[in-house]
């Protein structure tokens, strides 16, 4: 699964990501401008076998870091989302839903979110268990308002 990135800023980027017998690989190459060496590469692995276990890898130093990934329940209570439905639309060949997710630190999302993508369900195991990808709270809100899925299209909105 390969999603993309762009920002107006100049950021662009891939994320790609393996799913194998439960097993998960995840691949982000970023480009930007403003960052010292102009962007980023990193690696990360989930193994079946120990799905609290985040591994990190460097390739460049050849050396890599094991994280104990916390349940995203742990996040802060009293950060919370807003979910408002918009409607359903087709986006590159799937059925979504398109909504508008708030946060209460005024992060604004128009996502459009479709369960028809092919491995949603490993997806969606491997983004709980990223705190970095993942959001109890805002998938919480999300499978509330009746719109979980895979993030066929996202536009994050700064009030910077």
């Amino acid at each position: 699964m390969e999603m993309k990135i762009t920002s107006p800023g100049g950021i662009t980027g891939t994320i790609k990501n393996y799913f194998a017998a439960g097993n998960n690989r995840s691949e982000m190459e970023m480009k930007m401008p403003q960052m010292p060496g102009g962007g980023m590469h990193t690696i990360m692995l989930i193994k079946k076998d120990n799905p609290k276990n985040l591994i990190s890898l460097n390739e460049k130093s050849k050396t890599y870091t094991e994280t104990d990934i916390k349940d995203n329940a742990n996040e802060k209570e009293t950060y919370t989302y807003t979910v408002k439905k918009i409607g359903e639309e087709n986006v590159n060949g799937y059925k979504c839903i398109h909504s508008i997710i708030i946060g209460s630190k005024k992060d604004t999302y128009d996502a459009w979110t479709s369960k028809q993508v092919p491995y949603y369900e490993e997806y969606n195991r491997f983004s709980q268990a990223d705190p970095q990808m993942g959001s109890a709270a805002r998938d919480n809100a999300m499978k509330a308002a009746g719109v979980e899925g895979f993030p066929v299209k996202m536009m994050s909105k700064s009030s910077e």
